[in-house]
């Protein structure tokens, strides 16, 4: 019986984490890109002009996404070393599409969100980091 109790111990957890969240939709570039550009316009009181550029900027982010992922694969450090470069060019060329994109007001508002996004997905990638350290038997996040 302990050695059962010990295996479902063990199982339970794995189980857990192969799951994939039934109720999170799979969406597609087109709609990733209108909700994010729908509440920008909400949160930045966006013009319809600019909601549409947006839209369009993370729909080019989307489509070059999906083409990286499917080069992933295991990378050598000079590789790696380009990628990082490469992504920091695409967010200097992002921001400064914003910049015209926007007035003063709402680009400084959109780096506010900006910030807090870098540091939500911080917190949650040391979490995960934590979890894997200890295992993933981590029921509170402190």
């Amino acid at each position: 019986m302990k050695k059962i109790y010990f295996l479902l111990t063990l199982a339970i957890p794995l189980i857990g984490q192969a799951q994939t969240d039934p109720h999170k939709p799979k969406l597609t570039g087109e709609q990733h890109a209108t909700l994010q550009a729908k509440k920008l316009q909400l949160a930045l009181d966006l013009s319809k002009e600019q909601a549409v550029q947006i839209k369009e900027e993370i729909k080019k982010q989307r489509e070059q996404l999906s083409k990286r992922k499917q080069k992933r694969g295991e990378l050598n450090a000079e590789e790696r070393y380009t990628l990082h470069l490469e992504r920091i060019d695409r967010q200097i060329a992002m921001q400064s599409q914003m910049k015209t994109i926007l007035n003063e007001e709402q680009y400084d508002a959109w780096r506010k969100i900006k910030s807090h996004q870098k540091h939500k997905t911080h917190r949650r990638d040391r979490l995960i980091s934590r979890q894997r350290k200890d295992g993933g038997h981590r029921l509170h996040p402190n």
